[in-house]
């Protein structure tokens, strides 16, 4: 049930319907505590000018954006060398500078294409109901509240929190938060015509590339657009001071454009005389601005933030930068509950420094100039001198910057300087509260924690029974195939579950139904029951085992995966599995006190199944401890909340969207396998070995490899010194090689001991062998699931989606361990049983691979993709709660994280 109190968003206007603005829309509309509006004073979003550069740089953020698969190979040209550009003599046409390809990814080589193609990839991704269009912005009016009324010229008003100025060189938002900023025209006008490729190429020796040729002070540009089109741009010096000017596509006439380039040569003029339609674009510039925000509430990108004026053809990347940086600053100020002007001031302090380095080169360009000025070069020395002295490689730095790199560094460097300062100041609170027992529990690892010891408990204990305490391993084989069968169903709806009741009730609901499942095979083995569809006890408890499980590992992965700190996450994941698996080590070890007379083949006693039920009853008391989601802190004082829930259909639309993501369908093969190998481990060690060494197996499986180098591979998952995606590359390659060897040794003892018609005891002088190759089982078997969660949680996806994963990948891990142990179950010979995980991990290791190394995302993306939802959800704080006076029950959800009460708005 939705809380009636609901939480202001903050209003947020973007002015300019641009590159910037666009960008920013596509960043902003993915925060669900920000309401964003676009306003662009075009009736119609149209083309303006001609073509543009995608540097590597703009490309990245494209990628991240989503924008870049909306931008076909057919709408942009790259020359067929990867060179950049190429710079040459005017009069001579002598190539004097060409800057080669660029050390990046071949989707991320330069490329011109229409500004249209630019725009309209940006647009396929904004939410039209946000635009407005025919909104030219008149008036801004300052509120005694900190916040904005925005007039519009047709009389819409909107007021606002945050303003947004993209709006261009001109900028309106910029003339009101700096009124002495005034622009000029700067005495130089680009003409820009299209004409059609054919023309242009027909031309003798015609470098089809990217080309500035040069004279002493102007310039012609040509530049292939694709699509049979010629971009030609001339940019010349027209030193008049005409107010009148329009900065931004004029008609011009051909006689303006054609004037007299009499020292250019035959080529340049061949050119210019395929122009038939010319634009003219006359440039203007404005002093450059100490920062780019002002008042605590107007950021300005783009055009708006800086003089530029196209020196770097590079506008595009600068705009995006400048979008996905202020949309980081306000969100890392959410999170952490600083307010709007704290994150304006981290943008101001990423993006102004940047824009002083290009300035910097600006000057340099200029110094250059005064030296040409001062001097009596003839046209190919002031030509060399111009080149030399502006379009070298050592400003290209621009194109590769690396804005999430820049931005997690200066992120780092605020939260450390935060941090000190609360340390600083805050001593004795923070002394008192880790003496705090209330404190510890609503710490994020108490949670990670409790939901490890129900791990311990539950499935450490069923693990711990190995071979269902039978003589046999046909008991095991049936009860364990009707409770993954149970699992396999209950998957696809224990997200949707989870969702509505929330992580707590769902983890506490998961904790029921192990203990009737070890009663009900304590009375079958205690009474003689032979296991058939009349022995109704041991169907029922493993129907309550399956359903609990799927419940138990939906909550546990949606909480390790969601609640803890990103950077903790594989740690959180690998302590969940390395306290199962020590549970399980720790039954084995009971089981072989138990039974260590045992020198034969044979049930367990009564008394471990005694031992075994009574720790599963442990496990709904500790999950009752854990607080309330929205009720849990960080050490950084982010609070986890809840995440409402609005109806099953959405559930249902969510769950349809995870099964058609291609991470899913390439993944589904390794979480089929990924269970599948502990039905033939157990039957293996059930058929070949006593009791007692069932029991001392059993333990060292659980305990060498899970217990010990779990936490090593969780340490190392959680590594922040390497990227994730090289982690991720890191990881699945070395369980696939280790995997592969380890199976290859198990064929081998396999056909070894097929052979053997003795059961091997402890004393054995095999049972070394049989030692080394349960714990590489062990290691293998925790590893995959270690490294399978990692990846769910590596893949940048919404908390809402995190769950339905988590809920799928039970039900396809469960159908694995059902078809397993379904062949046991019909006496299928333990060499095929052996065979069958041969072939399913060979099947499921392409898709592995791949996601593994191409589908994984920074741990930035991560931190972002868990800090938001859908537009449409709605989240609430934990004073909303207590205030409606309703239920836990009602109100906890699924997770994610976000700032209590933040200044920005209350989530």
């Amino acid at each position: 049930m939705a809380s009636q109190n609901a939480p202001k968003k903050l209003r947020v206007a973007i002015i300019g319907a641009g590159p910037a603005g666009l960008g920013a829309a596509i960043e902003f509309q993915k925060l669900p505590f920000v309401d964003v509006r676009i306003y662009d004073q075009a009736t119609v979003l149209r083309e303006v000018g001609t073509g543009i550069s995608l540097q590597p740089n703009t490309w990245r953020l494209l990628d991240l954006l989503d924008a870049s698969r909306n931008i076909s190979p057919d709408d942009i040209f790259r020359p067929e060398d990867h060179h950049s550009v190429q710079h040459r003599n005017g009069r001579t046409g002598e190539l004097l500078v060409s800057h080669g390809p660029r050390a990046t990814a071949p989707n991320h080589l330069h490329a011109r294409c229409f500004r249209s193609v630019l725009q309209n990839a940006l647009l396929s991704n904004v939410d039209k109901s946000r635009l407005r269009l025919s909104s030219r912005l008149v008036k801004i009016v300052e509120s005694t509240s900190n916040t904005f009324s925005l007039r519009f010229q047709d009389g819409f008003v909107d007021e606002v929190d945050l303003i947004i100025g993209a709006d261009g060189v001109r900028s309106f938002v910029r003339s009101f938060a700096f009124p002495d900023h005034k622009i000029s025209y700067i005495g130089r006008t680009a003409y820009r015509g299209i004409v059609p490729t054919e023309d242009i190429l027909s031309i003798p020796n015609f470098p089809d590339a990217v080309t500035f040729w040069h004279g002493p002070t102007d310039w012609v540009y040509t530049c292939n657009l694709n699509g049979g089109k010629y971009e030609i741009t001339v940019n010349a010096v027209e030193p008049t001071d005409d107010a009148t000017r329009v900065s931004w596509g004029e008609k011009a006439t051909l006689e303006e454009f054609r004037r007299p380039w009499k020292d250019f040569g035959p080529t340049v003029q061949a050119v210019i005389n395929k122009v038939t339609d010319v634009q003219k674009f006359a440039l203007f510039a404005g002093p450059r601005l100490n920062k780019v925000v002002e008042r605590g509430a107007i950021a300005l990108v783009g055009d708006a933030s800086h003089p530029l004026s196209g020196a770097f053809g590079n506008g595009a990347g600068f705009a995006l930068e400048d979008s996905y940086t202020l949309a980081q600053s306000v969100a890392w100020a959410q999170l952490h509950g600083y307010s709007l002007k704290d994150a304006l001031d981290l943008y101001d302090r990423v993006r102004s420094p940047h824009y002083h380095e290009l300035y910097k080169i600006l000057d340099r360009f200029a110094a250059s100039d005064a030296i040409r000025k001062e001097n009596n070069f003839s046209f190919d020395e002031a030509v060399a001198h111009t080149i030399g002295g502006k379009w070298g490689a050592e400003h290209t730095w621009i194109y590769d910057y690396n804005i999430q790199d820049v931005w997690t560094k200066a992120v780092e460097a605020e939260d450390a300087r935060r941090s000190s300062l609360d340390t600083r100041h805050n001593a004795s609170h923070f002394l008192i509260m880790a003496f705090s027992v209330q404190k510890v529990r609503l710490h994020p690892w108490y949670t990670v924690i409790v939901v490890a010891l129900t791990a311990f408990c539950l499935p450490g204990m069923f693990g711990a029974l190995n071979a269902a305490g039978e003589e046999s391993a046909t008991l095991s084989d049936i009860a364990n195939a009707v409770v993954f069968g149970v699992m396999t169903v209950g998957g696809l709806f224990s997200g949707i579950i989870c969702n509505r009741i929330g992580v707590r009730w769902t983890l506490i609901i998961g904790t029921l139904g192990y203990a009737p499942y070890a009663a009900s095979l304590y009375t079958n083995a205690a009474f003689g029951n032979t296991f058939d569809m009349g022995s109704w006890f041991p169907v029922l408890g493993a129907v309550t085992c399956g359903t609990s499980a799927v419940l138990l590992w939906t909550a546990s992965g949606a909480i390790n995966l969601v609640v803890p700190a990103v950077h903790h996450r594989g740690r959180a994941v690998a302590t969940k599995f390395s306290l199962q698996h020590l549970g399980s080590s720790i039954g084995g070890m009971i089981s072989l006190g138990l039974n260590a007379h045992k020198d034969h083949r044979g049930r367990v006693s009564n008394a471990t199944y005694f031992t075994f039920t009574s720790i599963m009853c442990l496990a709904l008391p500790l999950a009752a401890t854990i607080p309330l989601p929205s009720q849990i802190r960080r050490s950084d004082g982010s609070r986890v909340v809840q995440h409402t829930f609005n109806s099953y259909q959405d559930e249902v639309k969510n769950l349809k969207k995870v099964i058609s993501l291609k991470a899913f369908f390439l993944l589904a093969p390794f979480l089929l396998y990924y269970q599948w190998d502990l039905s033939y481990m157990w039957s293996w060690n059930a058929a070949y070995h006593t009791v007692r060494a069932r029991a001392l197996l059993s333990t060292l499986f659980y305990l060498i490899g899970p217990a010990i180098v779990g936490q090593i591979q969780g340490w190392l998952l959680d590594k922040k010194e390497w990227s994730r995606p090289k982690r991720a590359r890191w990881g699945v390659t070395l369980f696939v090689i280790l995997t592969a060897l380890v199976w290859i040794y198990g064929l081998i003892v396999q056909y070894q001991y097929d052979k053997k018609e003795t059961v091997i005891d402890i004393t054995d002088a095999v049972f070394v062998k049989s030692c080394l190759l349960f714990i590489l089982y062990g290691l293998i078997e925790n590893s995959g699931m270690v490294i399978g969660y990692w990846i769910i949680g590596s893949l940048g996806l919404e908390p809402g989606q995190v769950s339905s994963f988590i809920g799928l990948a039970n039900s396809v891990g469960g159908l694995g361990s059902t078809l397993a142990f379904v062949l046991g179950a019909v006496n299928v010979s333990l060499n095929w049983q052996a065979w069958a995980n041969v072939i399913t991990f060979l099947a499921s290791v392409p898709g592995f691979l791949y996601i593994g190394w191409f589908m994984i995302v920074d741990d930035s993306e991560i931190q972002r993709a868990t800090t938001t939802a859908e537009t449409s959800t709605t989240t609430t704080t934990s004073s909303a709660i207590e205030s409606s006076g309703s239920s836990e029950h009602e109100h906890e959800q699924y997770v994610y994280t976000a700032k209590e009460d933040g200044p920005l708005g209350n989530v």
